[in-house]
């Protein structure tokens, strides 16, 4: 009942409640026989999206949860060439997300910096 009240008198005065902050971060993959796969991650509420390098392109997804947290359900799939053209669309994907501009292009910032990273990271030198 004082969810009820809460949702009623917010929505009546026109204050936004809180919205928690999307969560992104790298993860790691099980080892596979060339070693670990990095992903970057995306999600905020039931929606995700990930980008994952494959062995020639980059792999963008876009999943949401069921209305009652079911199973995951892929919602978009693509690969790229271009990890320029892979940034932009996980920029496409957390703008169709979140219905916000402002949070795609950061979230789009972040996943270029971090595949800058991947691409640049010095390959190591054994002895």
């Amino acid at each position: 009942m004082l969810a009820d009240v809460l949702v009623s008198s917010s929505w009546r005065s026109g204050e936004m409640l809180p919205v928690s902050s999307p969560r992104r971060h790298l993860t790691l993959l099980p080892s596979t026989p060339g070693g670990p796969i990095p992903v970057y991650r995306w999600r905020q509420g039931r929606y995700g999206v990930t980008l994952t390098r494959d062995e020639a392109s980059w792999v963008v997804r876009m999943t949401s949860t069921g209305r009652l947290f079911g199973p995951t359900e892929t919602l978009y799939e693509q690969r790229h060439v271009d990890e320029r053209y892979a940034c932009w669309d996980v920029m496409a994907r957390v703008i169709r997300a979140t219905q916000d501009e402002d949070t795609g292009v950061r979230a789009g910032r972040d996943v270029a910096a971090w595949v800058s990273s991947m691409c640049h990271r010095p390959t190591p030198v054994h002895a």
